[in-house]
């Protein structure tokens, strides 16, 4: 599920800026540690 979403956020901010993919991933990894946690 993860992995889909981080692909869904990618294929999303792709079109764009550069900074949004990374903010997208880097928002994505926080949460999955806050979850895991």
């Amino acid at each position: 599920k993860l992995h889909e979403g981080a692909s869904d956020w990618i294929v999303i901010a792709r079109p764009g800026a550069h900074e949004i993919p990374f903010a997208a991933l880097q928002n994505l990894f926080v949460q999955a540690a806050s979850k895991a946690s």
